[in-house]
């Protein structure tokens, strides 16, 4: 087979592969009796319908979970030990999380726990193409239109609302903050990096021995085609591009440990409204989870958009 049906196959591996399996996290029961609510958005402009959790602020005294992610040869465990006394009380609002490529809403599911601990309401969607969503996956790009009627039919403008965007989740993150004019403020965990890079990266890292098959220009030509057979350039996956001109202040965790999305792409991004923070010894899949040090950091810093605000 030549190049050209080599990076086909690519591409149509790419369109097609589906979530990874979620019931090692959490079965439906346990979902449910977290106090998660599952339920179903469609769009009126298109028809797509998406699938999504919603949660309500946590009164326990206490949160603490513990997990253990794994990419390529190298595992990551992230810990969060909370007590009530250790959370400001003027914490409140809205947070919409949203997952990485092939994950779903319930990898997002500690992290949503750990908001839903500091006092907010949480929506937490399958991205299109993606767990229980419709339609074709849209690489956290042309996401944004759906989700931005979903937060506008559920969020109370009165209330704060905050975007948090893992991986590919970052890009529809970027992407709404530059179509809301009402989010305070973006957190992104390990974000994408412009797709064809991102995937390549990811493959080398978790299925090294397809380089015995495959390309790196193989490869990277097959997610070029994806995003071409989506109506996407790679340019629309830039979050470097997406961010530039953001409004909300925005709080980016990296991990020099992660060969997917370096602290070392980002760390120059660091600016006036841009904080960027390196979580070493963190693997690629586990920034996605909010442990003890990546907490304070952000309690520190919604307490600063707090009284910003407030002031």
């Amino acid at each position: 087979m030549g190049l050209s049906g080599c990076a086909s196959l690519v591409a149509e591996y790419i369109q097609h592969a589906g979530s990874f399996d979620y019931q090692s996290i959490a079965s439906e029961e346990d979902i449910t009796l977290l106090g998660f609510a599952k339920s179903r958005y469609c769009s009126s402009k298109t028809g797509l319908c998406i699938s999504y959790l919603s949660g309500g602020k946590i009164n326990d005294n206490h949160l603490e979970y513990e997990t253990e992610l794994t990419s390529g040869e190298f595992s990551t465990k992230v810990a969060l030990n909370l007590t009530r006394e250790s959370v400001p009380t003027e914490l409140n609002g809205t947070v919409v999380l949203f997952h990485g490529f092939r994950a779903s809403k319930e990898f997002m599911l500690n992290t949503a726990l750990y908001f839903r601990f500091l006092g907010f309401d949480v929506l937490v969607p399958d991205l299109l193409g993606h767990g229980e969503s419709d339609g074709a996956k849209a690489y956290g790009v042309d996401d944004r239109h759906i989700i931005d009627e979903l937060i506008s039919s559920k969020h109370d403008p009165e209330d704060r609302l905050f975007l948090l965007g893992n991986s590919m989740g970052a890009v529809t993150a970027a992407y709404l903050v530059r179509m809301r004019s009402d989010v305070d403020g973006i957190i992104l965990q390990a974000p994408m990096l412009p797709f064809d890079e991102a995937v390549l990266r990811y493959t080398r890292v978790n299925h090294p021995y397809l380089k015995l098959i495959f390309s790196d220009d193989t490869i990277k030509d097959g997610s070029l085609r994806a995003l071409n057979d989506a109506g996407l350039a790679v340019v629309d996956t830039d979050i470097g591009r997406i961010i530039s001109p953001s409004r909300a202040p925005l709080l980016l965790f990296a991990s020099s440990s992660d060969p997917v999305a370096p602290y070392a792409k980002f760390k120059r991004m660091r600016s006036v409204g841009i904080t960027v923070k390196d979580l070493p010894n963190r693997n690629h899949p586990s920034m996605s989870v909010v442990g003890d040090a990546s907490s304070q950091i952000i309690i520190d810093w919604l307490t600063e958009q707090t009284s910003k605000a407030s002031g």
